[in-house]
């Protein structure tokens, strides 16, 4: 599965994360000839977090996350 930057403070109302930041644009210009809408990737937080997500594309990459998959790089970081 694909991991892409997401910066999971950009989003819109809908909760769809902007993949639009130098992070993610760079993830997206590596594998840029095999993302389509409808694929799911791993949208992660360097040293935080990943999430599975949907990807859809509106003029920009959007990921759609699925925060019930939710995992932390370190448990430390997890709710508790």
């Amino acid at each position: 599965m694909l991991k892409l930057y997401a910066d999971f403070n950009c989003c819109d109302e809908q909760g769809r994360i902007w993949l639009n930041t130098v992070g993610s644009l760079k993830d997206i210009k590596q594998h840029e000839n095999v993302l389509e809408e409808g694929m799911k990737v791993l949208l992660y937080m360097t040293d935080e977090f990943e999430v599975c997500g949907t990807l859809v594309f509106e003029e920009i990459w959007l990921g759609i996350p699925d925060f019930s998959t939710i995992r932390y790089y370190n448990s430390d970081d997890a709710p508790k």
